[in-house]
């Protein structure tokens, strides 16, 4: 932030798209997490600053309301076990019906050293119980941080019976669109994936 303080201060921010190509390009090296997580913060900020000039919100800045409601999941705190299972029911009970249920603590048990086999099998065990008690209506997902590899993944998703999981969050990291592709042919478990990426052209592989 510091870095583009030095060439933004005193700019037009109505020249937000020109500005964006200058940060983004400009720079010996292109895009990064670092770089692209600053962009960003100020891309928002200068949309904000535009909004409020012409007196509308953003969404009309951006092509205008696409909808007019937006479906939601909770997600549940806590370890697995039966309060987070209860707590998806008070969800429920407020009409919630979409849940990223709680994902164990990492280091599962060990000391502070994640173990990947033990993990997944505690983890199967709890989604398989949560769906026998949520039924088939609810959503359900989990979030695993990237933290396995293709072949846990698979592992993981085959110790659960079919619908256990509407859908699966960042199994594994992204630098490999291959691994998610042989990944894709060995489970039928949808994957929510691309917080990860900093650029539209990070998604071209995936698409």
């Amino acid at each position: 932030m510091e870095h583009y303080r030095e060439f933004l201060i005193g700019r037009d921010p109505m020249k937000r798209g020109a500005l964006w190509q200058e940060m983004y390009r400009s720079q010996y090296f292109e895009g990064g997490r670092t770089l692209t997580a600053a962009i960003s913060a100020i891309d928002i900020a200068l949309h904000d600053i535009v909004g409020k000039k012409l007196g509308v919100p953003v969404y009309e800045l951006l092509g205008g309301k696409h909808r007019h409601t937006v479906p939601v999941f909770a997600t549940t705190k806590g370890p697995y076990g039966q309060d987070m299972i209860d707590q998806a029911k008070d969800f429920m009970a407020r009409g919630i019906t979409a849940f990223r249920l709680s994902l164990e603590d990492m280091e599962v048990h060990s000391g502070g050293l994640f173990e990947p086999r033990e993990s997944i099998a505690n983890s199967a065990e709890w989604l398989i119980k949560a769906r026998e008690q949520l039924g088939n209506q609810v959503i359900i997902g989990v979030d695993y941080h990237h933290r396995l590899s293709p072949s846990e993944t698979a592992s993981f998703c085959q110790m659960m019976p079919t619908h256990t999981l509407d859908f699966l969050e960042e199994p594994i990291r992204d630098e490999t669109p291959d691994a998610y592709e042989a990944l894709r042919k060995l489970t039928d478990v949808p994957f929510a994936i691309g917080e990860e990426f900093t650029s539209k052209w990070q998604f071209l592989p995936y698409i």
